[in-house]
């Protein structure tokens, strides 16, 4: 059976950066950008936010359906269980989840969306829409990996371990 796995965190936790160490250790790996699925705007409804749900299930479904891959890497920030709910009912494919959070202290996700930003690679308002979600995701029912003091690489081998060890305890 194939393996989904599902990287959430805060914007700025290092979900994107973890995601290509994990995709050069997993050879055979498709890959989702859950925000590469959708354009945020403020004025986007529930037929949007519907139609980013049943692209991502539609996108896993793919990848878990073409023999050429063995794993899918969903890297997105998803700041609520019912979320994960969703998209998981939506798909067809049997496949094993394993769902991680990266966690970071707020002084390390500070520094890091500071730098992104002075690097034009976030707006400033991602500051405070990232301190407002903050709390949620440490209470998610998911695999906590805290990054404040690892390297992508060495958070990409983390999850991996995990991975292979709940693959052996389930069969």
């Amino acid at each position: 059976m194939k393996d989904f796995i599902i990287l959430n965190g805060t914007m700025g936790a290092g979900k994107s950066t973890v995601c290509a160490e994990l995709k050069e250790l997993l050879p055979k790996c498709g890959f989702i950008e859950g925000d590469a699925c959708w354009t945020w705007r403020a004025d986007l409804g529930e037929a949007a936010k519907e139609m980013v749900l049943r692209n991502i299930a539609f996108l896993a479904d793919a990848y878990l359906a073409c023999p050429d891959y063995e794993s899918v890497l969903l890297c997105w920030v998803i700041p609520e269980e019912k979320i994960f709910a969703e998209i998981l009912g939506r798909m067809q494919q049997r496949c094993r989840v394993h769902r991680f959070t990266l966690l970071l202290e707020k002084d390390a996700l500070m520094a890091r969306l500071e730098r992104d930003i002075a690097q034009g690679r976030r707006q400033r308002d991602v500051v405070r829409r990232s301190l407002e979600r903050y709390p949620v995701f440490a209470r998610m029912n998911t695999q906590k990996i805290e990054v404040s003091d690892l390297s992508p690489r060495e958070a990409a081998e983390k999850i991996l371990d995990a991975i292979h060890a709940e693959n052996k305890e389930n069969g």
